[in-house]
């Protein structure tokens, strides 16, 4: 095992880096919004609204990821630990991407073409599909990340998309 003073040290840079990384959230995530409200882009309101919105948890496991590197850990921890940041980011690229398909979809709509029935009606078919492929794709990644064989939910998944695809497509 490591010794105490170790242990210690790596708790110190779990909580030290936990902190920088809200501190630099919250800081930038002001200064990005300030700056996005005197743009007509909407790009930069993306920008601002993702930085805002990276959750905690995924800060805490960087920060776990970086405390870890002080101390020997054994082969199974050293797996866990990066598991458990890999699956963080995945989760956190995951809750980006939903956030960036109702940004997108919020910005869509706003426009005049989306104003009647169909158009309207088809941006939030697309968004939701969007989301279902986004969620699907990380759930994989996940899963594969765990060390499930993911190859038989891949071939199907593929198939149901494909089959949702000439469904709507009106052969």
């Amino acid at each position: 095992g490591n010794p105490p003073g170790d242990w210690l040290t790596a708790l110190a840079i779990t909580i030290a880096v936990t902190l920088a990384l809200v501190m630099v959230r919250v800081v930038l995530a002001r200064r990005l919004a300030r700056w996005a409200q005197g743009t007509a882009t909407p790009v930069d309101d993306f920008v601002a609204d993702m930085v805002g919105r990276t959750h905690g948890f995924f800060l805490l496991a960087i920060g776990l990821y970086a405390g870890s590197h002080a101390v020997e850990l054994t082969a199974r921890l050293t797996q866990i630990v990066n598991g458990v940041a890999t699956i963080a980011a995945l989760l956190q690229a995951g809750l980006w991407g939903h956030r960036g398909i109702a940004l997108w979809l919020e910005h869509s709509l706003r426009r005049p073409h989306a104003a009647d029935n169909a158009g309207s009606y088809t941006l939030k078919i697309s968004g939701f599909l969007a989301r279902v492929v986004l969620w699907s794709v990380l759930v994989l990644m996940i899963l594969g990340n765990l060390g499930f064989d993911i190859t038989a939910l891949v071939a199907s998944l593929g198939i149901g998309f494909l089959m949702i695809a000439f469904g709507g497509s009106g052969l």
